[in-house]
């Protein structure tokens, strides 16, 4: 298993597509609400993730396991934005510039590049990934109301178990299916597809 740096494990985060069931599913890597994440977006962002490993010199990821990673980022996203809309909070330019800078004084640069790009994350998709660790951090105090007991804990799992399902997370069946649970992919069942592992929202 790949060694998480600080910054992959403060981020984040069943039913399948039918393979030309409707002309929103056509096409599409998972359905998150009314949002989509194409199978056009996902290959851009694996071709990006592979030429930053080109430029830094690294052994290129196979596109089946980054796949899934990056999916399990999309979903996530969408996920983390709908809650902070919920619940009233947003993330600055100065603090989303603050959690890279941390990690790029702690690491170097090209190593946290390099560590993303792994999991199928381009260079242009780290401020996106770090606006989330600042947006997380803000849902889940929002959530607690400053409790910090296992009662106000177990609050902020069911809180985003909640959400997720009501978004009704649908997932093209070669990447796996979304576990409401656990916030995260599941490999599918052919294996064709394996999710890097990584923490679930709100632990």
């Amino acid at each position: 298993m790949k060694r998480r740096l600080p910054l992959l494990a403060a981020v984040l985060l069943v039913v399948g597509l039918a393979g030309c069931g409707s002309n929103k599913q056509a096409g599409a890597a998972a359905i998150v609400g009314d949002q989509r994440v194409t199978e056009q977006q996902l290959s851009k962002m694996i071709s990006d993730a592979q030429a930053t490993q080109r430029r830094l010199k690294k052994p290129i990821t196979p596109a089946a396991q980054s796949s899934a990673s990056a999916l399990n980022w999309k979903v996530r996203e969408i996920l983390v934005d709908a809650a902070a809309k919920k619940v009233n909070v947003d993330a600055t330019k100065t603090e989303v510039e603050s959690v890279l800078n941390k990690a790029y004084e702690q690491y170097g640069k090209d190593q946290v590049l390099a560590e993303l790009a792994s999991n199928g994350f381009s260079e242009a998709e780290i401020p996106g990934y770090a606006r989330l660790t600042v947006l997380q951090e803000k849902i889940s105090t929002r959530v607690l109301g400053g409790q910090t007991d296992q009662a106000a804990q177990a609050k902020v799992a069911e809180f985003w178990q909640t959400l997720s399902r009501s978004l009704k997370i649908q997932i093209a069946p070669r990447y796996g299916v979304w576990n409401n649970d656990t916030l995260s992919l599941d490999p599918p069942k052919s294996k064709v597809a394996t999710p890097a592992g990584s923490p679930s929202i709100g632990q």
